[in-house]
Formats: C-alpha cells, sequence, structure tokens
C-alpha cells in the first residue's frame, strides 16, 4: 500500500554570451514525494497470517467497542456496559468490536480498569478470527465472552458476586487489535456497567 506521486516541472533559465547573441539553456527539475499508507498486503494468506484485499488494505485500520446483548450497537462516553446472564452459562461480559481494513486474523487486547480505584478489573489477549461485517465490505465482527471480572480492588469486592461487585461502577475499556503486517486500531472508552435486575435481584449500583 505504497503510492508514489511524482511532480514534474519545468524551468527556463537564459543565459546571454555577448551583446549579439543568446543562447538559452533549459534545466528541467523533477521532484517526488511518497505516501506511506501502511505496508502491502497481497490478499494470499501465505503463513497463516489471515487475508486482506489491496482495496480494504487502502481503507485504513479503525475499530469501534459495541456493545449489547441482541443487537450490538456503537458504545459512546458514558455508556452503559451490559452484562448479561443465562440460566445456562449464568453471567457473561460480551463485547463486539467492529474491526476495519485489518487482516481477518488479529490480535486483540482488552482492558478495562476500575476509575475510583485504578483496580485492573480484565486484561486479556487473543488471536481472534473476524468475520465479514455484513454492511461494511472492509469491515469484520470478532464476539468476545467473559465469564470473570478480578475484583479484588474494589471496596465492593465483598459482594456475593462479581457482577453484584462492578454493577453500576465506571469504568476504561480499551480495545486494540493488531494483524501480521503491523496495522493497529485502537479505542478507548468511559463506560458504566449495567446488568439484567431481574436476575441480579437487586437495582444494579445497589
Amino acid at each position: 500500500m505504497l503510492s508514489l506521486i511524482a511532480c514534474t516541472g519545468a524551468t527556463t533559465d537564459a543565459t546571454a554570451t555577448d551583446s549579439a547573441s543568446t543562447t538559452p539553456a533549459t534545466d528541467t527539475q523533477t521532484t517526488s514525494s511518497t505516501t506511506d499508507t501502511g505496508p502491502e498486503c497481497p490478499p494470499a494468506d501465505t503463513e497463516g497470517s489471515g487475508t486482506i484485499t489491496q482495496a480494504c488494505c487502502d481503507h485504513g485500520a479503525t475499530l469501534q467497542i459495541l456493545g449489547g446483548l441482541d443487537d450490538p450497537e456503537d458504545l459512546e462516553p458514558g455508556g452503559e456496559l451490559p452484562i448479561s446472564y443465562s440460566p445456562q452459562y449464568g453471567w457473561e461480559l460480551l463485547l463486539f468490536p467492529k474491526i476495519c481494513g485489518t487482516r481477518d486474523l488479529v490480535a486483540l487486547t482488552v482492558t478495562l480498569t476500575d476509575l475510583e480505584t485504578g483496580s485492573t478489573l480484565l486484561s486479556a489477549t487473543e488471536d481472534v478470527v473476524l468475520w465479514p461485517d455484513a454492511d461494511e465490505s472492509c469491515c469484520q465482527d470478532a464476539f468476545l465472552y467473559f465469564d470473570e471480572l478480578d475484583t479484588q480492588g474494589l471496596p465492593t469486592h465483598g459482594a456475593s458476586s462479581w457482577t453484584s461487585a462492578v454493577c453500576g461502577r465506571s469504568v476504561t475499556a480499551s480495545l486494540s487489535a493488531a494483524d501480521a503486517d503491523g496495522r493497529t486500531a485502537l479505542e478507548t472508552l468511559d463506560l458504566v456497567f449495567s446488568a439484567d435486575e431481574e436476575a441480579l435481584g437487586h437495582a444494579c449500583g445497589e
């Protein structure tokens, strides 16, 4: 994904040899500038690094953090980060990052930090295979599932469950993705944990 832009301009110098004759001399100067929009990437997966088209190479790498349950949506600063519950799997924290302009295999790093105490609730890196987004050809989706958070540094650590300990608390969520070519994308948001109050047995944060 390397583009070369060449600009050519011509300048003419007139040099007088004597008062009777003049010999024009023309100097042509060529300048070039290089715009590096990222590493080149053939679509073939030759070393187990995932695939990408050249058009998506030129897209540029971006990442959006999506949250929700049935229909994940973009999370906004100060938005709710929901914790779900099911009788089969118990409590779950679900994240749905949308990643654009990378290969379909990335190393995805997730960090959740409690804003009040600075305690790290979650820090994990996983190799994730992405699947194509239905609406955007150069964007791909991932699904992240967590059934445990480290609440030992929270004043609510003595709550009946990790869900009760984090429910209603503000956190900084940071997600980053990197592919084999070195393309990286990052999003960081301050969010508030919310939970299924019926399953929790009380209002979130109480």
